[in-house]
């Protein structure tokens, strides 16, 4: 879930199966730093902390009960990917697992961590976070389709991860969909051709409100155009 939007000193979800250590942090960052602390001894637990709530920062060991720090990482990068992450650890930073957290972390903390040095990364990475997604909002996407529904539906899921992105989403749709009813009722001449052009007409009529919908549920401005539609013959002739 993306992250917490308030101007308060940050929430931090902490994840450290030592209690002694876990007392510490949340000492340092609760009742001195005054952030707003949630620990948790379980990685299965954060992670589902992550997917349910909005946080600043993730500040984790590198061992853990029931899965390794690496995938810890990994399953909590690919819930929020944004997400700042600090690793803390007694380990020496040279094995190879811990350079491979070093480098997939915001911050990696050689224990023992002293109070100020904790408090200081901690205010970074909330800080650091928040400008980010504040420059993320502040960016648009603009997605263009031709006919009602091209784009809502083609490109819904990127449109969706942009808005969690807090970006602001437009579609742009150039006809309204009366290419489709032109089309149908100038075919040949017949009885059943007449029917046809009418259900097209209607299919026609109902895509522009189709539409709408659809752009409601993703959060974007809708922009329906009316554009004349062509369609291309055989022998390369263009045809409104």
């Amino acid at each position: 879930m993306t992250s917490t939007e308030h101007q308060g000193p940050g929430r931090i979800l902490l994840v450290e199966d030592d209690a002694v250590a876990a007392h510490f942090a949340l000492h340092v960052l609760g009742k001195r730093g005054g952030f707003d602390v949630t620990h948790t001894p379980d990685p299965a637990v954060a992670l589902r902390h992550v997917s349910s709530a909005a946080w600043d920062l993730v500040l984790t060991d590198a061992e853990l009960p029931g899965m390794t720090g690496l995938e810890f990482l990994t399953a909590l990068r690919r819930l929020s990917p944004d997400l700042p992450v600090a690793v803390i650890t007694a380990h020496e930073s040279a094995d190879i697992a811990m350079r491979e957290l070093r480098k997939q972390s915001d911050e990696f903390l050689q224990k023992p961590v002293r109070p100020d040095r904790l408090q200081a990364a901690a205010t970074a990475l909330v800080a650091s976070g928040r400008a980010a997604r504040l420059a993320a909002r502040q960016q648009s996407v603009l997605a263009i389709g031709a006919h009602p529904g091209d784009a809502e539906t083609g490109a819904a899921g990127a449109l969706l991860a942009h808005r969690g992105l807090g970006q602001k989403v437009s579609i742009l749709t150039l006809t309204r969909g009366a290419g489709m009813a032109h089309a149908a009722s100038n075919g040949p001449a017949g009885d059943g051709v007449a029917s046809d052009g009418m259900a097209g007409q209607g299919m026609a009529g109902a895509r522009p409100g189709e539409s709408a919908m659809a752009a409601l549920a993703l959060g974007a401005a809708l922009f329906l155009e009316d554009l004349q539609a062509t369609r291309i013959e055989s022998g390369g002739r263009q045809q409104a």
